[in-house]
């Protein structure tokens, strides 16, 4: 098969050089964790308090130095034969190649699959090189090998609502369409339409020139509301399903002199600005209009951030303002609110009474309630799916190799395996899964299966805008945050005009000359 990684029409190579990215981040011996997180756009925020570990997605502390790659264990059976009957597909085909990849070494994107790596060994002849690595260090490693065009690296880990317009114009991701499309290269027991039509759209990049699937997807993570029942059952109230009933809720059941208060979310200004997509697009906004610009300045925006940070203003735990993706989730397990929005990988540990005794068997989840304006999950909620991805490097020697590794990781049986080990699976066959569906982590949640469902096929992955500089539209944004949820003496509506105008002086920088946004509503 033709290699066709090296140029797309309408694709930049010039954006990044090796000179330029290393010019940025200094030289290897001396980079520095602020400076590589800068050029990653990693967040560098931690927790103000004491907190648990992220229970699904929290990758092991970064070492000092770049972990050995560690070998795949052996397995005593194949998962299947090496030659599918009917097609002209073979397993073995490539026997004898190695496959390197770099990843997160985090459950959410791995777990309950490693130990079945030498499966795939045992099934194609071919061999792993898994590299895992602490966020911030996954990225530094990830980034620099890309920029120096690193033929040995095959695979990696992403996720498009963060990196995928900048690795897409850095001309860092090779299609998968074509290799989809070849019968010789793809199982026909695969199945694209398993994965569900809203995660489907998680595949593909919202920029010029992107195919529907640039990358594929590893998870299925999902915004969600949770509750806890017992207090809403004490109080004689009925679960919140419009914005609305959240507020009045949050404020019904605000109760500091009982040792918990209405709601908790992430409320540093730079985190919740991941958040806040659900909320604004229930208002009837979006993130970016029909002129193809950030829509910051508008009705929509501040009606979100006021209902969104007043909530957390009034109703919110103490130190609120600067609780981020962890210590939220933290004062929830702790019994310091009734209400809970965030990603649907906390339910399950809400529920578990090793992980959180004091509000075990109490939590139920539900889709967050829905705005003045109807969303596309029926019922008219919106959903936000902020999924993890895995792409094939356009420099790989080997990537019709790697596309046969990726089938098999992302496979009807290895999304099983998956899920039973606490991840969320972007296929509708998962979901039909007997052991799945009788997992005592699956069933000790209400509501958990519906929320999940009506993410991987409804739910769109507007977690942030579509830009190439997310990350600083984050610290822009986080302004317009605070002044609501920590208060800064400005007028809202000021601050917005601020904000707009440092979004718009950011976009002039940073993407490419006369091109038009496309907000994430439009895809799919």
């Amino acid at each position: 098969m033709r290699d066709e990684g090296a140029m797309r029409p309408g694709v930049s190579r010039s954006r990044i050089t090796r000179r330029r990215f290393l010019r940025r981040v200094g030289t290897l011996g001396g980079l520095t964790v602020a400076g590589v997180l800068a050029a990653c756009n990693v967040p560098t925020a931690t927790a103000p308090t004491p907190a648990p570990a992220k229970p699904a997605d929290a990758p092991k502390p970064a070492a000092t130095a770049a972990p050995a790659a560690q070998p795949a264990t052996a397995a005593p059976a194949q998962s299947g034969p090496a030659t599918v009957a009917g097609s002209g597909f073979k397993w073995d085909r490539f026997k004898g190649t190695t496959v390197r990849m770099i990843w997160q070494d985090n459950p959410a994107t791995i777990g309950g699959l490693q130990p079945h790596f030498g499966e795939f060994e045992q099934l194609t002849g071919m061999k792993l090189v898994y590299e895992g690595y602490g966020t911030a260090q996954e990225r530094q490693k990830k980034n620099i090998e890309l920029v120096a065009k690193e033929a040995s690296l095959d695979t990696y880990g992403m996720q498009v609502s963060q990196e995928g317009r900048q690795f897409w114009e850095n001309g860092w991701i090779e299609p998968l369409d074509k290799y989809i499309a070849d019968k010789e290269l793809t199982n026909p027991e695969w199945d694209l339409e398993d994965f569900g039509a809203g995660a489907r759209t998680a595949q593909q990049i919202p920029a010029e020139g992107a195919p529907p699937n640039a990358v594929t997807l590893l998870t299925a993570q999902c915004q969600i509301f949770c509750y806890r029942e017992d207090l809403f059952v004490e109080a004689g109230i009925q679960p919140p399903k419009t914005h609305q009933e959240m507020f009045e809720a949050a404020k019904a059941l605000n109760r500091p002199d009982k040792g918990y208060n209405g709601i908790v979310m992430r409320g540093g200004g730079k985190w919740a600005t991941t958040q806040i997509g659900t909320y604004l697009y229930g208002m009837g906004g979006r993130w970016i209009g029909d002129d193809g610009r950030l829509a910051v300045d508008t009705p929509e925006m501040g009606k979100t951030l006021e209902f969104y940070g007043g909530m957390l203003r009034d109703y919110g735990p103490p130190g609120v303002g600067n609780m981020d993706d962890r210590a939220a989730p933290a004062s929830f397990q702790q019994g310091q609110a009734a209400m809970f929005t965030d990603l649907n990988h906390w339910a399950t540990r809400f529920n578990d009474p090793a992980q959180s005794p004091k509000i075990a068997g109490q939590v139920r989840a539900s889709y967050i309630p829905r705005g003045s304006v109807d969303g596309p999950v029926p019922g008219g909620y919106w959903i936000m799916l902020p999924v993890q991805n895995a792409a094939i490097s356009p420099f790989s020697r080997n990537k019709e190799a790697t596309w046969l590794w990726l089938q098999w990781m992302t496979n009807k049986q290895n999304f099983v395996r998956r899920g039973l080990a606490g991840n969320s699976s972007p296929r509708l066959s998962t979901y039909q899964d007997k052991q799945y569906l009788e997992s005592p982590e699956l069933k000790a949640t209400q509501g958990l299966l519906e929320v999940t469902l009506g993410a991987i096929q409804y739910g769109r992955n507007w977690v942030s805008p579509p830009i190439l500089a997310v990350d600083e539209f984050r610290d822009i944004m986080a302004k317009a945050v605070d002044t609501i949820v920590i208060g800064s003496g400005q007028s809202l509506d000021s601050v917005l005009k601020e904000v707009q105008s440092q979004a718009d002086a950011l976009l002039d920088r940073t993407e490419p000359p006369n091109r038009k946004l496309v907000d994430w509503s439009k895809l799919g």
